[in-house]
């Protein structure tokens, strides 16, 4: 798929964007890993192809050294560095490594809790609504940081056509069970 891109010298930078996280994230029990409600098949399949694709750009990565940054949304909560995990750091296995990746599920959805065990350092947060804004570097370096929006974002005319209690529910009582999903057998493979 990103063979043509391999040699062009005009491409920097690969974004991927995807609706469920590659499986192995600190979001792995609700990612490409399956959760305990997917068909055993199903979430096998999954796993295959998701750690399939995830291999596929890190060795894109190392081979063209060019940037990959990896996005997801099915999560519906912020996080950052979601691939810094002990399973894509297991220097013991020639096929790991760490891509640079985001979940940012916080466009309206109801909100999942976090996940358990975040490590120090990983920015994460729940409840929230918002964007990841990109800013690109003429070398093809993205960073990107999270926007959040506020019900004092949201135009005078929404406010006036769906009313303050409304909008306001939108954005504090749009919440999940607050307990976290049960990680997948999948999520705890070395």
């Amino acid at each position: 798929m990103l063979a043509k891109d391999e040699t062009n010298a005009d491409i920097y930078t690969v974004v991927v964007g995807m609706h469920r996280a590659l499986p192995n994230s600190f979001a792995c029990a609700h990612s490409m890993n399956g959760d305990l409600k997917t068909p055993a098949a199903t979430a096998a399949k999954s796993l295959a192809s998701g750690r399939a694709a995830y291999r596929d750009l890190l060795r894109w990565q190392k081979q063209t050294k060019k940037h990959v940054y990896v996005l997801q949304s099915h999560s519906h909560f912020f996080m950052d560095r979601i691939f810094e995990t002990p399973y894509w750091k297991n220097k013991l296995m020639p096929d790991r490594g760490v891509l640079p990746g985001w979940i940012a599920g916080t466009a309206g959805a109801k909100r999942y809790p976090l996940p358990e065990h975040i490590p120090e350092g990983i920015r994460a947060r729940t409840n929230v609504a918002g964007y990841l804004l990109g800013t690109v570097t003429p070398d093809g370096v993205i960073t990107f940081e999270y926007q959040e929006v506020t019900p004092n974002d949201v135009p005078s005319a929404i406010h006036d056509e769906f009313k303050d209690d409304f909008i306001k529910a939108c954005f504090l009582e749009n919440k999940a069970s607050p307990l976290p999903m049960p990680l997948p057998p999948s999520c705890s493979e070395p």
